[in-house]
């Protein structure tokens, strides 16, 4: 089975900073999942490594990161929304761009998986 990139989309800031924290803990619990189901998550929640320990250093906005992060986005074979992320602006932008692409886009894990198996098998040469 080829490894398809899946990015993970969801909401990241939050009114407080335990929110945040949960947030992006979600996003990597659900990157988990993709990545044992045998495909490549990209979760953008990981970005705020880039700024830890930077002093003195280029320090990327919070725009650039969301640059960087819709990029990749525009190279996934598939989108996985967080369930009850759909509220969040930024989710909602990657979702749309998605759409503009026909990048498929799924919040239930089995029917992100269904999509990757019929890819999978779309991909497969056709037998004589």
């Amino acid at each position: 089975m080829k490894k398809r990139a899946i990015y993970v989309a969801g909401a990241y800031s939050s009114g407080t900073t335990m929110g945040t924290l949960l947030n992006i803990r979600r996003a990597i619990q659900w990157g988990n999942e993709i990545m044992k189901a045998g495909h490549a998550p990209l979760v953008p929640h990981l970005d705020f490594q880039m700024i830890i320990n930077l002093q003195g250093r280029y320090i990327p906005e919070v725009k650039d990161l969301q640059e960087i992060a819709m990029a990749w986005l525009e190279k996934a074979d598939a989108v996985f929304v967080v369930p009850d992320s759909e509220d969040s602006t930024g989710t909602q932008k990657e979702i749309l761009r998605a759409m503009e692409l026909n990048i498929p886009v799924h919040n239930k894990l089995e029917a992100l998986l269904t999509e990757m198996t019929i890819m999978e098998l779309k991909d497969q040469p056709k037998a004589a």
